[in-house]
């Protein structure tokens, strides 16, 4: 059987690293806001926090900060637990297995952009000496 959760949203709180039986964890929340109109055609916004955790992916911790837009992909978790007050409560939590920075939060450090495949390609036909001017296409 398969459960998996993807979503798109906002980083919550900075990013912490911690460890845990030896292996490091990245554990941050994240907020995913849905608009819709009610019946009344009124505008509602909901938010959903989620609380998420990233195993033996401690390079990633200091790119996720505060504000920074997010894909994750994985298995979520319900969390139970009681409050202070004794009223019984459950949390989502996300045990991510694949996380894609899509913005950047002002004062986050910057990860060096990956090669695109179209660069990479023609770095590879030029060094072949290939030409990979378009006056050679035969259309």
């Amino acid at each position: 059987m398969l459960l998996k959760i993807e979503a798109i949203g906002h980083v919550g709180n900075d990013a912490t690293l911690r460890e845990v039986n030896g292996k490091k964890v990245v554990n941050f929340s994240l907020a995913y806001t849905e608009k819709y109109k009610n019946a009344d055609q009124v505008v509602v916004e909901k938010t959903t926090w989620m609380d998420c955790s990233l195993w033996d992916a401690d390079k990633v911790a200091p790119y996720v900060k505060k504000g920074t837009l997010v894909y994750i992909s994985g298995v979520p978790e319900s969390r139970a637990y009681v409050t202070k007050d004794g009223e019984a409560k459950s949390t989502l939590a996300v045990k991510v297995g694949l996380l894609k920075l899509l913005s950047a939060a002002s004062g986050a450090a910057q990860p060096k952009p990956a090669a695109q495949p179209a660069d990479t390609f023609k770095a590879e036909m030029q060094a072949a000496n290939v030409s990979t001017s378009e006056d050679d296409l035969p259309w």
